[in-house]
């Protein structure tokens, strides 16, 4: 399937030489992940696994927008971490999302890992390969600073490493309160 808009060369190249040699097609953009039932029974799978599939996929998917989206809010907050109220917030937060992102980097493993082993059995007599893609990778990275956020955070919630909480009064800065 082809997840971008085809251009003028992939149409010319795709429909009129492949699809005359029957060496391969193209399908145009769509919305969701639909396999069409041709494609399904040329390779002898079931409409049913492949709803089973893209129910996953589309759980799976999901997570990563929720993460995307509690990331962004973490970095809108961190923008005003000079109150205390919203670093503390701002850190509930990023646990969260580090706990969705770590499930996330699990679940994209296992399906590789699980797709990659099982895929000689799944569709027989063809020459199919999975391996791990960029995306696997962005999550780890992603997890990781998340959690490298979270220790960051904490640090700025209980005035740790060097952070202190100041006293102002008419926007001078009267004295450091150390505890």
């Amino acid at each position: 399937m082809v997840l971008n808009v085809p251009t003028h060369w992939t149409q010319t190249l795709f429909h009129s030489t492949l699809d005359s040699v029957s060496q391969g097609l193209c399908y145009g953009p769509q919305l969701g992940y639909t396999i069409p039932t041709s494609l399904l029974s040329e390779v002898g799978l079931s409409s049913q696994l492949a709803n089973v599939a893209e129910t996953g996929l589309l759980v799976l998917l999901s997570l990563h927008l929720v993460a995307a989206g509690l990331s962004t809010i973490i970095f809108i907050l961190s923008l005003f971490l000079h109150s205390h109220v919203v670093a503390i917030i701002a850190l509930i937060v990023a646990i969260v999302t580090a706990i969705i992102g770590s499930v996330m980097f699990a679940a994209d493993l296992a399906l590789v890992i699980v797709v990659k082993n099982n895929i000689d059995s799944l569709v027989s007599g063809a020459d199919f390969s999975v391996d791990f893609g960029n995306g696997v990778w962005m999550i780890l990275v992603a997890m990781i600073l998340t959690w490298v956020a979270v220790v960051v955070l904490s640090a700025r919630a209980c005035y740790c490493c060097g952070v202190r909480r100041y006293v102002f009064e008419h926007g001078l800065c009267l004295r450091v309160v150390l505890t």
